[in-house]
């Protein structure tokens, strides 16, 4: 049985923009790495703090301009549902080719993976 509840408003018990702020660096950082460095991001969530959560989504979105990466993420997204379930090693690999990582040694990539960075790599060619 319940017998107390307690509410955290605005942060009286856990301080928690922080972490939003953190948050949206981190979205941001996938969007489009290396555009932003996370202060960027957090800064800009300092102009919008306390607004509704769409709200600050929006005006992040306008401020980084990530509209057309966030289009194409969901273009990927829906690519990928209707291709099928991916297994977990597939959506590794496919990760690596989505973000074009840079990796310093090659040599420490499993065989498949660079097998399909070479062959992406010759299809853009």
């Amino acid at each position: 049985m319940i017998r107390a509840a307690i509410f955290d408003l605005d942060g009286t018990l856990v301080q928690t923009e922080r972490l939003k702020a953190l948050s949206y660096a981190r979205a941001v950082a996938e969007l489009r790495p290396g555009a932003f460095n996370e202060q960027a991001v957090v800064g800009g969530f300092r102009d919008v703090v306390g607004r509704s959560r769409d709200e600050v989504a929006v005006a992040l979105m306008a401020r980084f301009a990530l509209h057309e990466a966030a289009k194409a993420r969901e273009r990927v997204r829906r690519q990928r549902a209707q291709a099928g379930p991916f297994t977990r090693q597939q959506f590794k690999e496919q990760d690596l080719l989505d973000r074009r990582w840079v990796v310093d040694d090659p040599d420490r990539l499993p065989d498949v993976v660079r097998q399909r960075i070479a062959a992406h790599a010759g299809a853009e060619a």
